[in-house]
This record gives structure tokens, C-alpha cells and sequence, in this order.
């Protein structure tokens, strides 16, 4: 399934999520970044409203990746820059419960992104940007 940021994309499974952003970080955390890269963000909320296994915000945020015209694919970051990053947050999530929260992504600054994918159980749901 397909859409644009801000959409809500449902699963298969019927969860549901929605990228409300992808922007470059802000200058405190984008200061990390190698002097070749750009680090972005994305601010992802998902729904467990559908059929789901165990599932923690630290696993939607490793599901996540960034695709650039090259169709090359960006794992995110694994670093906890501010306390709203999912990438380490273990708790488990329940039926009907939502979480937001922030990924980090460093991606050569000769890249340009296109998309922003997430691989769920189903399939694959992508945000064009």
C-alpha cells in the first residue's frame, strides 16, 4: 500500500500507521551526523487496531527504512537521541493501544530520498515524500 506523509496506511492485518513528517533533524542532533551525512527524522505514530503479535515500539522502528532515488534502502539509526525516539523503547504494546514517536536516519548527503517504507508482517507500506 502507498500514500503520502500524513496519510494513514492499514495493514493487511489492519493496523495502522501514519508518517506525519520526514524532515532533517534539528541542529543539536543533526551535529552527529558524519560531515557526509545528513540525518533525518521521521515521526511515525502506530495503531495496534488490527491483529498483532508481541509487538514494542523499538520493533516498528526497526521495520523502518528510507529509500532514495537510487532505490537504495537506509536502516535507521540506533542511537536514543531524545526521550521520544521509539528505537529504545521495549515496552510491549496491547490491542487498540497507539504510539508516536521519532526515528533517526543518516543518509549521504548525496542521496535524495524518495520514500519511506515500513515491512509489516503483510507486505510493505510506503509514504512517497
Amino acid at each position: 500500500m502507498t500514500g503520502e506523509i500524513g496519510d494513514t496506511l492499514i495493514s493487511a492485518l489492519g493496523n495502522e500507521s501514519t508518517v506525519h513528517s520526514f524532515t532533517e533533524a534539528r541542529e543539536v542532533i543533526a551535529s552527529f551526523a558524519a560531515p557526509e551525512d545528513t540525518f533525518y527524522e521521521v515521526d511515525i505514530e502506530f495503531c495496534a487496531t488490527g491483529e498483532i503479535r508481541k509487538i514494542a515500539p523499538y520493533d516498528i522502528a526497526y521495520s523502518l527504512a528510507v529509500e532514495d532515488a537510487e532505490s537504495r534502502q537506509f536502516s535507521p539509526d540506533g542511537t536514543e537521541y531524545e526521550s521520544d525516539y521509539l528505537i529504545t523503547n521495549f515496552r510491549q504494546l496491547q490491542p487498540g493501544e497507539c504510539i508516536r514517536g521519532r526515528v533517526g536516519f543518516e543518509i549521504p548527503k548525496s542521496s535524495k530520498p524518495v520514500a519511506v517504507s515500513e515491512q509489516v508482517t503483510d507486505g510493505v507500506l510506503r509514504w512517497e515524500l
